[in-house]
């Protein structure tokens, strides 16, 4: 079951919208534990997973990083279609900050 408010998450897969494979790339990128999260940018992070990984992973991803960014930054858990509307904002704003491994944008 997954925590209710970030100070009960022992684990990053207790976070909302975080399963097994996304706290895997979590861990990749140095994040061991679910405050690591608090404050932390969704763009840069997604970023650097992608630059880790090699690979141009799904701009679902960043949903979910946002979603967890916001719960450890303790907001209460939402609808992931919350945060997909939050990055198609921030994409538009941010739309050349989006780059994948290769140099890119994902636009």
């Amino acid at each position: 079951m997954k925590a209710e408010h970030i100070s009960i998450a022992l684990r990053l897969e207790d976070i909302p919208h975080i399963g097994s494979k996304v706290a895997s790339l979590l861990r990749e990128a140095g994040i061991e534990e679910p405050l690591e999260l608090q404050n932390q940018d969704a763009v840069w992070l997604y970023n650097k997973i992608c630059s880790i990984t090699r690979q141009n992973h799904n701009l679902q991803l960043l949903d979910r990083l946002l979603a967890a960014i916001d719960f450890a930054s303790g907001g209460a858990p939402r609808p992931l279609h919350v945060f997909s509307k939050r990055r198609e904002l921030l994409a538009r704003g941010k739309a050349g900050q989006l780059l994948m491994p290769d140099g890119e944008s994902s636009h």
